[in-house]
């Protein structure tokens, strides 16, 4: 797994995304939402993109050698509140913690 903010960035940089995407990160609103444990992809990092000219987000999952638009993240899967890794707890884990209580509290299902 990725260790620092900067080997995100690299891994980013590393890959051909979308041009509004690329413009987004380029801009520097990149917010890494941190890491999440999914059944069926094991563990990522999630990072949401928002562009500067619409506003739109995109949310880049991050393993060690791939990189995949997604939908949306599954608060349900956030495993940052027990990390003391900061990659893993992301930019904003009291917020992250607060969406992940709410997901379930409504038995599992994404906000």
């Amino acid at each position: 797994m990725l260790k620092t903010r900067q080997q995100v960035m690299d891994r980013l940089d590393a890959v051909d995304l979308p041009r509004q995407i690329r413009r987004a990160i380029e801009a520097g609103n990149v917010e890494l939402l941190g890491g999440f444990d999914t059944p069926s992809r094991g563990r990522e990092l999630i990072v949401k993109v928002t562009s500067p000219i619409s506003g739109k987000s995109y949310y880049l999952s991050i393993q060690e050698k791939m990189v995949w638009l997604t939908i949306a993240p599954n608060w349900n899967n956030w495993i940052g509140e027990d990390s003391d890794n900061p990659i893993i707890r992301g930019d904003n884990p009291q917020v992250y913690k607060i969406l992940k209580k709410k997901v379930f509290d409504k038995g599992g299902l994404a906000p």
